[in-house]
């Protein structure tokens, strides 16, 4: 699990405690900073589909497994994404793969065949 994201949390937790708008802009803007590699908009897009601001807990672990997979560092037994996760990833990665690194996608999607999930 990505200990980046999950210390972006903790920081901002600490500093926004009570105030759950600043909180959710600022760990959606974390989440979209550590998503570099990808194209801008994609990587928002990832973060408003996984931190909707319903389970703190669970979102957060689906930010990290999202920063797993984007550093190829994807450990699927832990995973806490479901079967609409990944109908999510793989149109979200459907329509930016002309942005995407070659080496990336073919990482993504070598990932879904080993896993059944294409």
């Amino acid at each position: 699990m990505n200990n980046e994201f999950l210390r972006q949390y903790k920081r901002i937790s600490k500093t926004c405690q009570g105030r759950l708008e600043e909180r959710e802009g600022e760990l959606r803007e974390a989440l979209v900073r550590l998503l570099g590699g990808f194209p801008r908009d994609m990587a928002l897009e990832g973060a408003d589909y996984f931190l909707r601001g319903e389970s703190w807990e669970e979102e957060v672990q689906k930010g990290a497994d999202l920063l797993d997979l984007h550093n190829e560092e994807f450990d699927a037994p832990s995973s806490v994404f479901d079967r609409e996760d990944w109908a999510f990833l793989k149109e979200l990665v459907n329509s930016y793969a002309d942005e995407l690194d070659m080496d990336w996608l073919t990482y993504f999607m070598q990932f879904l065949l080993d896993r059944s999930l294409l």
